[in-house]
């Protein structure tokens, strides 16, 4: 899912709060995608994601896929300044921020533990 040109580049290290291991936290990624991929990534969620969630605003209710569908094409539009999509995939929780920057769209993506 989401095979495009550009591949994931770990973001830049931090340094944890007292009494927090970096261990303990999820990996976060990031890539620079065109609006072309940002299109084929909402597909493929739409096709192969479970329990998709959306939190922007502007986009009334509807079923998840075609809430996705709407919100793309806003997102796209510049109607909608952010799109974060919360999924389930191959048992872990995932987490895309799409953000628009002048060099395309930000994808910042977190995998969380397995869905229990």
């Amino acid at each position: 899912m989401g095979q495009g040109g550009e591949s994931f580049q770990p973001t830049e290290s931090l340094t944890p709060s007292p009494g927090l291991s970096l261990d303990d936290l999820p990996s976060v990624h990031q890539a620079t995608l065109a609006e072309s991929q940002v299109r084929d990534l909402c597909r493929d969620l739409s096709a192969e994601a479970t329990d998709i969630r959306l939190s922007c605003k502007g986009v009334s209710s509807a079923e998840p896929t075609q809430l996705l569908s709407r919100a793309t094409e806003s997102f796209l539009a510049n109607e909608i300044k952010r799109l974060q999509i919360r999924y389930t995939w191959q048992n872990k929780f995932w987490i895309d921020t799409l953000d628009k920057t002048t060099e395309g769209v930000r994808l910042v993506r977190i995998a969380h533990a397995k869905v229990v």
